[in-house]
């Protein structure tokens, strides 16, 4: 069982011991690296406005997976309450370097992950993965997740507010 109220998770499962823990600041660059491999790009300083927005709240959490101090992979979950339903977690980034991807560290990622999820009641776990990333389903299929449903993702971009906020 992975207890995510330590600051660090060590996983020997692996050829190198594999550490689950909190990003920070430090990860920003490192997590600028991974997420192309995602489709998305993004600099070190929006990174690091990114995290410290989200550690404001409490129901979001970025898990970094390391290798002898090297991150290798992350993991974003997000918890979702809902008046309709118990709501869930959402797994919104999920990605593992290329060099080191079939080794079972996305499965340790989302393992630990899981294990936020239920420390926080959620009973279900969501993602979301674009249509052509057809390894990642493969992937998500064997862990166990199964697909929900089709659909189709509208967005609306605010304007800025009058004070400059945004």
């Amino acid at each position: 069982m992975l207890a995510t109220t330590v600051s660090e998770i060590r996983i020997i499962k692996h050829e190198r011991p594999v550490t689950i823990r909190h990003a920070h600041a430090g990860d920003a660059d490192a997590i600028a690296n991974l997420l192309p491999l995602l489709g998305y790009e993004s600099q070190g300083h929006e990174i690091v406005s990114r995290l410290e927005l989200m550690r404001l709240e409490p129901n979001n959490i970025v898990l970094m997976a390391e290798i002898d101090r090297s991150v290798v992979g992350l993991c974003q979950v997000q918890g979702v309450r809902l008046i309709a339903n118990e709501g869930y977690a959402e797994i919104n980034a999920l990605v593992v370097s290329a060099s080191h991807q079939g080794r079972g560290i996305g499965k340790t990622l989302v393992d630990a992950a899981l294990g936020w999820a239920a420390e926080r009641c959620y009973s279900k776990v969501r993602l979301w993965s674009r249509v052509e990333r057809i390894s990642a389903h493969c992937f998500y299929e064997a862990y166990g997740f199964s697909k929900s449903r089709t659909s189709h993702a509208f967005e609306l971009d605010l304007p800025p507010s009058l004070d400059g906020s945004r």
